[in-house]
């Protein structure tokens, strides 16, 4: 048997990833409380049929008492995937730019060159 994706994510980023084809999908609002994304995580991550869940930041911090405990026990299945928000992209551009040496020795008008 073949292995399904599932989310938990923002209302907004759950009609595009049904669109996409994702049909098990936690759409988090303002209302949604932690017990009950919790309770989803954990009745998906004793399925043997999820193969990837993708989680927004908003729920990866949510969950991450649940993350963490599942990283110690070793557990591969289903691989996590954390989609940046607003803002956290560019700051992650700015470690992977830096990890690999950009950004060293060039004035302000040469990185914007680049980053343009």
């Amino acid at each position: 048997m073949g292995r399904v994706i599932c989310a938990a994510v923002e209302e907004g980023l759950a009609l595009g990833l049904h669109l996409a084809g994702v049909h098990d999908i936690f759409a988090m609002t303002s209302f949604t409380e932690k017990r009950e994304l919790v309770e989803w995580y954990r009745k998906r991550t004793g399925r043997d049929d999820i193969g990837v869940m993708i989680l927004s930041s908003e729920t990866a911090r949510m969950l991450s008492a649940e993350l963490f405990q599942r990283r110690v026990s070793g557990e591969l299945l289903p691989v996590t995937v954390v989609i940046p928000g607003e803002g956290e992209d560019a700051r992650a551009m700015e470690l992977i730019r830096r990890a690999v040496g950009m950004g060293m020795n060039m004035d302000d008008n040469e990185q914007k060159r680049r980053n343009d």
